[in-house]
């Protein structure tokens, strides 16, 4: 038990060293509807979540390891500019979302602030 509760904690600071990086989180139930959220996800697309999930799972019908017979649920992965999404259900009830932001997404947003700097034909440079 006490395991259990030191994994939860190191688990809980992680969590909450991605969201304040602009990270987040989900739970939805079966049919879509969530359960939780927090940090930087958008709830309102919950049920679609759910719905890349399920059909995710129609593709591959290999069974857990577990010997409960439940087919695996894969992980999918949808990544943008910002962030990457990953989408897996779990048990047949429960779909969770991590949002875990790209390195450097802060700054591919914006040039404000930038100098670039180039080299002139003597050799010397400057800051543009």
């Amino acid at each position: 038990m006490a395991d259990e509760k030191g994994m939860m904690s190191g688990l809980t600071g992680v969590l909450a060293a991605k969201m304040a990086d602009g990270g987040g989180c989900l739970v939805n139930d079966s049919n879509g509807l969530c359960l939780g959220s927090a940090g930087n996800i958008d709830a309102s697309r919950a049920s679609i979540f759910t719905s890349i999930s399920k059909l995710a799972g129609q593709l591959d019908s290999s069974v857990d390891g577990s010997g409960s017979g439940i087919p695996e649920s894969p992980l999918v992965t949808i990544q943008t500019d910002d962030a990457s999404l990953l989408v897996k259900e779990y048990g047949g009830n429960k779909t969770v979302v991590f949002r875990v932001p790209n390195a450097g997404a802060e700054s591919n947003n914006s040039d404000a602030g930038a100098v670039a700097e180039a080299t002139t034909d003597d050799g010397s440079s400057k800051q543009t």
